[in-house]
């Protein structure tokens, strides 16, 4: 009686070390890894009635809880990326500024309103210090463009889990949005400045087709920007980039609020730079196209894109 209270208390004991919610510090960690090893210790070499079921259970869920602990681990680092920003954005209000990342504005655009207005909402970002510059420019066929440049970092996404930060939250799920008639099903709520290039801007969200957003985007030049910030990381060098995404102009029978950012993509640019180890210049481009619905077709414009080394 009195080892089976024994092991009931053990295991309470065991569960609350094991509680891996944030707010999370170090020290928490190496004891619930302490915990953990100590309990599969007892049970590996003290235990002569264990069945080989029951180890193997038992390191799996050891497994299992190691992996949570890297996992909180890695959202740890990516919390004290917060405080680590070497100065604050600049949000470009005037077209005849270019700042020192951007081109300068064509001729018949003007600055978003919204962009221009609401200062709080639209240049908000994590403040990591990755997103230098931004801007916000419409055409006269209300087309909206999305400029953001900086540097990459390494990715905060382990912080998207928790509540408040991710900023796609904030519009409405593209399910319930229709287009010149047309539903957004299979669409998504893309980032232009995501969590995987170590900040996340508010601007710059849309709606896009999954096959952009994940296959494209996530999956794709996202993917190859975020293997060469880690590989420039490594040799103490920057990656620098510039992004741009353009919307398709609002269309009639459409429930979609464009002042509140509620747009559809058509269009989004990547330009990377990279000077290796060696000297040498890395240059990558990247370019796609998405069609208006019911269409919706996705295309990775060859003819523009391109990766080249000099």
């Amino acid at each position: 009686m009195a080892t089976k209270l024994s092991k009931k208390v053990g295991a309470r004991k065991a569960a609350n070390a094991l509680d891996l919610s944030p707010p999370l510090k170090i020290t928490k960690i190496i004891s619930v890894v302490d915990v953990l090893t100590t309990s599969l210790r007892k049970r590996l070499f003290k235990s002569s009635k264990g069945s080989k079921k029951g180890l193997s259970d038992t390191v799996k869920a050891y497994a299992k809880q190691l992996q949570a602990a890297k996992k909180r681990g890695a959202y740890l680092r990516a919390k004290s990326m917060l405080n680590s920003a070497t100065r604050p954005v600049k949000a470009i209000l005037d077209k005849s500024d270019v700042g020192t990342l951007f081109s300068k504005a064509p001729k018949v655009s003007k600055i978003w309103l919204p962009f221009k207005l609401n200062q709080k909402k639209w240049h908000q970002t994590r403040n990591t210090g990755a997103i230098q510059e931004m801007r916000a420019l419409i055409f006269p066929d209300k087309r909206v463009q999305f400029d953001i440049a900086g540097e990459v970092k390494p990715s905060i996404s382990p912080l998207r889990s928790d509540k408040g930060m991710d900023f796609k939250d904030d519009l409405p799920s593209p399910s319930t949005r229709r287009f010149n008639g047309h539903s957004l099903k299979g669409y998504e709520r893309a980032h232009l400045w995501g969590h995987g290039f170590g900040d996340e801007a508010r601007m710059g969200l849309m709606y896009a087709p999954k096959a952009l957003n994940q296959v494209i985007q996530n999956n794709g030049f996202e993917k190859f920007i975020r293997d060469v910030q880690m590989l420039a990381q490594r040799e103490g060098k920057k990656v620098l980039c510039k992004c741009k995404a353009v919307s398709h102009p609002p269309k009639g029978n459409s429930n979609l609020s464009p002042g509140k950012g509620e747009l559809l993509l058509s269009e989004v640019f990547y330009d990377v730079a990279y000077q290796t180890k060696d000297g040498k210049t890395l240059l990558a481009r990247f370019v796609a196209t998405v069609s208006e619905p019911p269409e919706s077709k996705v295309v990775m414009n060859k003819a523009e894109s391109f990766i080249t080394e000099f």
